[in-house]
């Protein structure tokens, strides 16, 4: 990097000239920022508010004449008289005389009044240029409005700016009532002046706050009444202005409290401004001022410019005197680089470095010193320290190429180990093999055995039910044998009884001979079929009881599979154990064979590394020899 590449005296004077220029930058930056807060608070919370109150108070005094005059006007005796007299327009001349003296008095544009005649209308007249108007007052009529309206107000007075048909122009006029009231309540007269507005625009427009401020009069709605620009006058609504919009907020409610307010804001073009507002009760408008931020603090910014001017004058002055004073403090710094570089061209560790400097640089000599002399007693130290690393590393050396042949005879056993135990494994997992094929057929057997057991059992209950058959057969053949013997009676007891009935019972006794051989032929039958049933039961008896005594064979036949099974699943298991012990041991010598290889590896590697040592240690001696150690030798190189 450039600034590595620099030389100390330049650093240091670059560093201390950077810390300079900053701390003069920021003394000036905070000093302009100290007189800006305190010039726009001056602006602000004095200054502003001042020329309101100023500006106000003039706009005031002016009005105060006008308001003054009007009064006069609606109370002036004569014109009292003249009203109540019904205003004879025969008396117009002093109505002039008194009206344009109003009118002369106030320095107003016009005067007029609203009479109250005896029969209720109102006549309405106007004096301006010399000439006296008169017209009456309807309350159809919307430019007379202005009148009826103020009657409902109740006010004293007001200031009510509009135009009427007798003065095209836009006026400011001052509505008087009188104290006189007449039959119907109504005042006789309202009178006032009335003021161009061009003449409270001009006072208003001569207001300057700053260079580029402005100053309005602006309605509580906040339509601009005067504006600077007055082709603007009656168009402009501050309401509808972001910037404006802490002075209207909760109708105007920061300036009614404080009488005068005045907030930062951000006008419509961007402009960050001061705008104030002091409330006129008279003309119950506000007179609204606005001064850019940017002017309050322009003579600010050039004392700004002044003062970077000055600092850097004397930050100049200061870096001339700067640079040969760093010259004179890193003198000594110099002279020790120096007397190092000869040590270093030199290798003479016996050497001490001259420093007559007390301050932090004589410092570093003196550790420099203290250096040198451990270093010193250090490669002595190392020089002793290679010669006999050399030595031992060839007797590592030699003993590395032994350990490595008894690492391979090693290595040779525990292959042929490994491949009996892969022949015993082989034979172990064979017996397993067969141990289970045996359990197999034993649970096979003794599954057939089993199923042999359930026939058999199923036969005996087969017997049983034979029987049982074979009772209720027995049982029916003796209902039989009995329903014979009594139809043999009673053919006996029909033979008696047609007997008695001589030729009327003949055919009757041949059917009763023939009913009582029947029934002695099925008495016959009956005693035949429960010979052979119960001959039947006598041999379903013995076969039940062979067929018992097979189902107990059958049942011992099948514990003994059992125990067979059983005995077959332990060998089974065993085999599978000595399978893992084998399987394990297999895996215990291939481990001892993997790492006995690793062995003879590592024995190459440390063979390898005790000749690389060899060869560093002679290198190490061999550097070492090229530093002077102080006793006038060199250390000699050692041959590997």
């Amino acid at each position: 990097m450039f600034w590595n590449a620099l030389s100390l005296r330049l650093k240091f004077f670059a560093a201390s000239a950077l810390t300079l220029c900053l701390t003069v930058l920021l003394v000036v930056l905070f000093q302009t920022e100290l007189a800006r807060r305190d010039q726009l608070e001056r602006v602000r919370d004095h200054e502003l508010p001042a020329q309101l109150s100023s500006v106000a108070g003039r706009v005031e005094a002016q009005l105060n004449k006008v308001i003054a005059g009007s009064e006069a006007l609606a109370n002036n005796t004569y014109l009292k008289a003249w009203i109540e007299a019904g205003a004879p327009l025969e008396q117009q001349a002093a109505v002039e005389a008194a009206m344009a003296q109003v009118q002369r008095s106030l320095k107003a544009n016009a005067a007029f009044m609203a009479t109250t005649l005896p029969d209720g209308s109102v006549r309405y007249h106007h004096w301006e240029g010399g000439k006296l108007q008169w017209r009456l007052l309807s309350a159809e009529t919307p430019s007379d409005s202005w009148y009826f309206n103020y009657l409902k107000s109740g006010r004293p007075y007001e200031l009510n700016l509009d135009s009427n048909p007798l003065s095209k122009s836009v006026m400011l006029f001052v509505n008087y009532r009188s104290d006189a009231q007449g039959a119907d309540g109504r005042p006789l007269n309202v009178a006032g002046g009335g003021l161009d507005m061009t003449q409270l625009a001009t006072l208003i427009r001569e207001v300057r706050v700053g260079k580029s401020g402005a100053v309005m009069l602006v309605k509580a709605d906040g339509v601009v009444d005067v504006h600077p620009d007055p082709a603007q006058a009656g168009k402009v609504d501050l309401s509808k202005l972001p910037g404006f919009a802490p002075l209207l907020a909760d109708q105007w409610k920061a300036v009614r409290e404080r009488g005068v307010s005045v907030q930062q804001t951000r006008l419509e073009d961007g402009q960050v401004a001061f705008v104030g507002a002091v409330y006129l009760p008279d003309l119950q408008r506000y007179l609204v001022a606005s001064m850019p931020l940017q002017e309050v603090t322009a003579g600010i910014r050039e004392n700004q410019w002044w003062t970077f001017a000055a600092g850097a004058a004397l930050l100049v002055m200061g870096l001339a005197l700067l640079y040969p004073l760093v010259g004179r403090l890193i003198g000594p710094l110099a002279t020790l680089r120096r007397q190092v570089a000869a040590v270093t061209d030199s290798l003479d560790l016996s050497a001490r470095f001259d420093v007559t400097d007390q301050s932090e640089i004589g410092e570093i000599g003196r550790q420099l010193n203290r250096f040198m002399d451990r270093l010193q007693q250090s490669f002595e130290s190392v020089r002793h320290a290679s010669d006999d690393i050399l030595a031992r590393s060839l007797a590592i050396a030699e003993g590395n190429q032994s350990l490595s042949g008894r690492t391979e005879q090693q290595a040779g056993s525990l292959r042929e180990t490994a491949t009996s135990m892969e022949q015993i494994s082989a034979s172990v997992r064979q017996n397993a093999d067969s141990a289970g094929q045996a359990r197999g057929l034993s649970a096979g057997a003794s599954d057939v055995a089993r199923q042999g057991g359930e026939v058999m059992a199923q036969a005996v209950e087969t017997m049983d039910a034979i029987s049982h058959s074979a009772s209720r057969i027995s049982d029916i053949v003796g209902v039989i044998d009995g329903i014979a013997f009594q139809t043999n009676i009673l053919a006996l007891n029909a033979a008696v009884e047609a007997a008695r009935a001589g030729e009327q019972g003949k055919g009757f006794a041949v059917v009763a001979s023939e009913v009582r051989s029947l029934a002695q032929r099925s008495a016959q039958a009956a005693r035949e079929i429960k010979q052979l049933i119960a001959e039947s039961n006598e041999r379903v008896s013995a076969g039940s009881s062979h067929i018992e005594r097979a189902g107990k064979t059958m049942r011992e036949l099948v514990d003994a599979v059992q125990r067979v099974s059983d005995i077959m699943s332990e060998i089974s298991a065993a085999s599978g154990e000595q399978a893992q012990g084998v399987a394990g041991i297999n895996k215990a010598v291939a481990s001892m064979d993997d790492a006995t290889r690793q062995n003879a590896a590592l024995v190459q590697q440390s063979a390898q590394a005790a000749a690389g040592l060899r060869e560093q240690a002679g290198r190490l001696v061999e550097a070492i020899g090229v530093f002077r150690l102080g006793r006038g030798e060199r250390g000699g190189v050692v041959a590997g």
